[in-house]
């Protein structure tokens, strides 16, 4: 059982049995290691007496089974974080004495940045208040980043991750991941597995990578974006930018003014071929406020309260018309965009769909999207205009 009391609050007592947290230095082959150890048989205590270690460490978990619990000794808050072990063994008891202080009363500057890096075990580690880096290893870890731009990287395994305040940047790695952004404006990135991304406050840039992913903006301007797998994107309170990635996304703006795609706004060329890098069946939600829907082949759109904009266009492709749940002829808008290249003098025209109510809208005899309870609506009603660059901001 390993436990650091008074570095950086406590790193997390009971962080990962027979470990050394450890400094790595370069320089100094001949520095000693500070700290009390207690080995796993129930052996007397001894204590080793270190040398301080030059700032700028990196701190890692190093396997050790002949250890059960590492107390560091003295650290210089003129020259930062102090080694815990040496290159060599982690622990020598042999003509020990006791030169330390006691744990609680370690001098420590002011949030250091700190680098953290985990073994091979399941791994409890936590950073200070400064700009950390905390990488995880193969096993299912909880990591912490606490105050600071941190950047949390979960490595293999079924990690949770807490970024806390600051504008961090978090990946989850290989495995089913859990990624808490917090307060600040951070980028989360989920990786391969099944993940639950959760931007919380701030303005945040969440992607999903492969998988069945969940991804949550929060409070704040957000831009999720879906990757492989089936996936749900909820864009929360602000003005949010959702998109749809390959597989039947499902995307809820929620409050606020949301843009929600049924594919990757970045690849324009992709969805002028016809359906851009995200084919399946999404479903578009826009919830309250004055949203902007743009459907995809096969997509639901439903506006929500509010002016919405349905957005429709000649990148739907051959894979099948959208449909449109809700439109309002009172206060919503149906946008035609089409390829002045391709359609230099575009026909647009309303045919009957499915249902008695239902029509579809049709360019140059080309399917769109189905309008349920659009009967009676007329061409002169809908906005027709040629395609420029799809708007919105860069995706996470």
């Amino acid at each position: 059982m390993l436990a650091i009391l008074g570095l950086f609050g406590a790193v997390c007592a009971g962080l990962l049995a027979d470990s050394v947290l450890s400094a790595r230095t370069e320089s100094k082959a001949g520095d000693e290691d500070a700290g009390s150890a207690s080995d796993p048989a129930g052996a007397a205590e001894t204590t080793e007496t270190p040398q301080d270690a030059p700032p700028g460490d990196m701190l890692d978990w190093m396997d050790d089974p002949a250890l059960d619990t590492v107390i560091g000794a003295a650290l210089d808050a003129s020259d930062g974080l102090a080694d815990f072990a040496p290159p060599g063994p982690p622990l020598d008891p042999t003509n020990s004495r006791d030169e330390g202080p006691e744990s609680s009363d370690l001098p420590l500057p002011a949030d250091p940045p700190l680098t953290l890096q985990t073994g091979a075990g399941d791994t409890i580690l936590t950073g200070s208040g400064g700009a950390d880096t905390v990488l995880g290893g193969p096993g299912d870890d909880l990591l912490g980043g606490r105050a600071g731009d941190d950047r949390i990287d979960g490595g293999a395994g079924r990690d949770v991750i807490d970024g806390g305040t600051g504008a961090d940047r978090l990946s989850g790695g290989a495995g089913s991941d859990t990624i808490h952004a917090g307060d600040g404006a951070d980028r989360i990135a989920g990786g391969a597995g099944a993940d639950l991304l959760t931007g919380q406050e701030g303005d945040d840039r969440v992607r999903g990578g492969a998988g069945d992913d969940t991804l949550l903006g929060g409070a704040g301007g957000d831009v999720l974006a879906g990757g492989t797998g089936d996936d749900w994107l909820a864009g929360g309170g602000g003005n949010d930018l959702l998109h749809a990635g390959p597989g039947m996304d499902t995307l809820d703006g929620n409050d606020g003014d949301d843009t929600l795609f049924g594919f990757d706004p970045a690849d324009e060329g992709a969805a002028r071929a016809g359906g851009g890098s995200a084919p399946g069946v999404n479903f578009l939600n826009g919830g309250a406020g004055n949203d902007r829907l743009w459907l995809a082949a096969n997509d639901h759109g439903h506006g929500g309260d509010g002016a919405d904009h349905f957005h429709i266009g000649d990148w739907i492709g051959e894979g099948g018309f959208a449909r449109i749940a809700d439109f309002d002829p009172a206060e919503d808008e149906i946008v035609v965009i089409y390829d002045a290249e391709a359609h230099p003098d575009p026909q647009v025209t309303l045919i009957p769909g499915e249902g008695e109510q239902d029509v579809v809208v049709m360019l140059d005899g080309f399917p769109l999207a189905q309008i349920a309870g659009g009967a009676g609506l007329d061409v002169a009603q809908l906005r027709i205009m040629p395609m420029t660059d799809l708007p919105g901001p860069p995706v996470a």
